[in-house]
């Protein structure tokens, strides 16, 4: 009797650590989905830089969301001080370690290929996604360490949210971080004040972006 008593105590054992592993290793797999799941790049995959490249001709052209923010020179910049004009917008933030810097190189070549209109009939326009620590100061300095003959844009939380959101622009700031999770966005407006054009990734500028410039810019002849 003692004997099988002990057995049974054993096999209880047993049975009692495996119930317990499993349950143990259900929770921690949840906990994992869990924190996977919560990742931006998940439900807004566009976040993930390169991986994401789309390009979307408005075929019912919406009219822009009319910001109303400030340049690096603490002057108020609003879209309708460009109508008129073709503006380009692009959404970055300087303490980016990842795509925004190639972004802003995709600006420059822009900028180069089209230097005799810009400002002229082309206006490239970049808002922050980082009002925190993009102060005017900053992004001057950001813009004349590229030579970039673009207007960079910031403002309050409230402000720059209204915009991002009109902009379909996903920006979510990464706790105990300086990192910005956002989306790679870059739109192009037409004359008008029309969204035209929407680029979702690191579209490559001289394929894609310069022929819907070129295409728009004719459109003032035709």
């Amino acid at each position: 009797m003692k004997k099988y008593l002990i057995i049974l105590t054993l096999v209880s054992i047993v049975v009692i650590t495996l119930a317990v592993k499993i349950i143990f290793n259900s929770t921690k797999s949840q906990e994992s989905q869990t924190h996977f799941f919560e990742h931006p790049a998940i439900e807004n995959p566009e976040v993930a830089g390169k991986r994401v490249v789309d390009r979307i001709e408005l075929l019912e052209p919406k009219e822009a969301f009319n910001f109303n923010l400030i340049d690096m020179n603490n002057s108020p910049t609003s879209l309708k001080d460009f109508r008129g004009k073709l503006v380009l917008i692009g959404f970055i933030y300087t303490n980016c370690p990842d795509v925004c810097g190639i972004l802003t190189l995709h600006f420059r070549r822009i900028q180069k290929e089209f230097k005799d209109v810009i400002d002229k009939d082309l206006t490239l326009i970049l808002i922050t996604t980082d009002p925190q620590r993009d102060t005017p100061e900053r992004i001057a300095y950001y813009t004349k360490g590229y030579e970039g003959r673009w207007h960079f844009l910031t403002g309050t939380e409230s402000q720059l949210k209204e915009t991002w959101d009109n902009y379909r622009v996903f920006v979510k700031t990464k706790q105990d971080s300086d990192l910005v999770y956002h989306s790679y966005m870059v739109v192009l407006i037409d004359r008008q004040g029309l969204i035209r054009y929407r680029y979702v990734g690191l579209v490559d500028p001289e394929e894609i972006i310069t022929k819907d410039i070129n295409y728009l810019l004719k459109e003032r002849r035709g």
